[in-house]
């Protein structure tokens, strides 16, 4: 069974796949750099931003990973900041 995918749902998706890629770069970047803790702040929402992207395209092998990664990174950049 196929569903259909509504243009302003099609259209959003582009955008948050770009906006991943941007982020993914972003971060990959800033932390060869080595400038912390920006680029844990930009793989975060890397990781939150695919999860969206999965969840439209009712993808679980692109959700989950990186809902479980954007949990993870934002518990450990929480837990920077407390300590």
């Amino acid at each position: 069974m196929t569903q259909t995918v509504g243009v302003d749902e099609k259209r959003i998706t582009v955008v948050l796949k770009w906006l991943g890629t941007a982020l993914s770069i972003s971060g990959v970047t800033l932390a060869a750099a080595g400038i912390d803790p920006e680029a844990a702040i930009m793989l975060t929402l890397n990781a939150f931003t695919w999860t969206v992207v999965g969840r439209f395209w009712r993808e679980p092998a692109v959700w989950i990973p990186n809902g479980f990664a954007g949990i993870g990174s934002l518990g450990l950049l929480i837990g920077r900041v407390i300590m």
